[in-house]
């Protein structure tokens, strides 16, 4: 079936629809078949629309004697018409994407790491300081010294597993919790229990079940059952996360390869200055205050240049969405004044092309956010990996959130500046240049 044609004389319509013409909205909701009732002839110049037999406007065409001089595709959509986007405004959304993917992925990998830096059990000193060449007879008088809220006895040798050099730590907790970082099993319990970190579990490929062997001093080897995979705390910052290996206090004895040695680890209870404290037991102990282990302190050097990279891409996607919208606006304004003419109003045509940029926004963020937290969890895990580190990611939705609304708001502020900069003089001008 073909659809009818309506030509209107712009002439007629600009100065406001007279008597006998339809109004834009009327003409939206006949039937196909009543479209013709509109005045005009189809040789006649004018602006000729294109209906199909459901009511929908396909096309609007520029006539002139014997020829057309262009066409717009619109849609109708939710009750607006919506053009199409053309190949340059494309390329902005395209350009809005990856930069927004861009920036979610480094939003994303800068809060794991703030969440890593946050939580020092992570890596392996969570405690205020350390005392180190402590016996276990001295970790009890701090036990029970009210200024402390946590204690901790440390035992640590160093240990041969499978022909690898490592450091074999049994942690006693005297006062307050014990809490391990396990990325499977759980803590040693018996004297052959043995906890291997997560380096050293990619590199012997060797899990909860398995055994190992263990050289002692004399050339002995004894066999441990591997109970979980982890970071062991060692509060040590000279020794590699990756070297420490939890074992229990008999188990450390027996399978040393070198003298133990015992330290304390103390945590000061809330509202006490762990500084102060550290400055009045020093001396006459050995005072080792918390800080990042080598692979963790590599990580937090690289956080300002991270945060100034994903800045500068939230920047250009952010600009890259009002010039997508000014693109998109521009290439349409042909279709809204050729609208404009047909009855469309300011306000019809500030919400069609809000709803222009509303979409553009939409899908670049729901395609953005999902790619960037893809990119930044394997990103991410290629770093805790080679750090040696339990693999923890999480996802920062109140920041993603509001860089939604972000985009959408200049999407909708230019959208909205753009329109209003349309005035009836200027789809007048237009239309005369038609």
């Amino acid at each position: 079936m073909t659809a009818p044609r309506c030509v209107i004389e712009l002439a007629r319509v600009a100065h406001g629809a007279p008597h006998g013409v339809p109004s834009f909205k009327e003409l939206w909701h006949q039937p196909a078949a009543d479209v013709t009732r509109c005045s005009g002839e189809e040789d006649a110049s004018g602006t000729a629309l294109v209906i199909a037999p459901n009511g929908q406007v396909r096309h609007v065409v520029t006539l002139g004697p014997d020829e057309l001089h262009g066409s717009i595709d619109s849609e109708f959509l939710f009750g607006l018409v919506v053009i199409r986007w053309s190949a340059t405004a494309a390329a902005g959304l395209a350009t809005v994407v990856l930069c927004a993917a861009g920036g979610v992925a480094g939003l994303t990998f800068t809060s794991n790491l703030d969440d890593l830096l946050a939580v020092p059990l992570r890596y392996g000193f969570p405690a205020d300081f350390q005392i180190a060449d402590a016996d276990r007879p001295l970790a009890e008088t701090f036990a029970n010294d009210d200024r402390f809220d946590s204690v901790v006895y440390v035992l640590s040798a160093d240990s041969i597993v499978d022909g690898r050099s490592t450091v074999g730590t049994s942690l006693e907790a005297l006062a307050g919790p014990l809490d391990w970082e396990l990325q499977s099993g759980r803590p040693p319990t018996m004297v052959t229990d043995v906890v291997l970190s997560v380096r050293l579990a990619q590199e012997l490929e060797k899990g909860v079940g398995d055994l190992v062997a263990l050289r002692d001093i004399s050339g002995r080897l004894h066999e441990f059952g591997v109970v979980g995979v982890g970071v062991v705390s060692n509060y040590d910052l000279d020794i590699e996360v990756g070297r420490v290996v939890g074992m229990t206090a008999d188990g450390v004895r027996l399978a040393a390869a070198a003298e133990p040695y015992g330290a304390v680890a103390l945590t000061v209870r809330p509202g006490l200055d762990p500084d102060a404290i550290a400055d009045d037991l020093n001396p006459p102990y050995e005072i080792i205050r918390a800080g990042y282990p080598v692979e963790v302190s590599n990580l937090a050097q690289i956080r300002s240049l991270v945060v100034i990279s994903t800045t500068m891409l939230l920047i250009v996607a952010c600009v890259a969405m009002g010039y997508a919208t000014l693109t998109n606006g521009h290439r349409s304004r042909h279709a809204l004044t050729v609208l404009s003419a047909l009855g469309f109003t300011p306000r019809d045509r500030r919400t069609t092309m809000t709803v222009m940029a509303v979409a553009t926004a939409v899908v670049g963020v729901v395609i953005a956010v999902p790619v960037g937290v893809f990119v930044s969890a394997s990103v991410w895990r290629r770093v805790i990996d080679g750090a040696g580190l339990v693999f923890h990611f999480v996802v920062p939705v109140i920041a993603l959130l509001l860089l939604a609304v972000v985009v959408v708001a200049i999407g909708i502020a230019t959208a909205s500046l753009q329109a209003a900069r349309l005035r009836q003089s200027q789809v007048m001008n237009l239309l005369r240049e038609d």
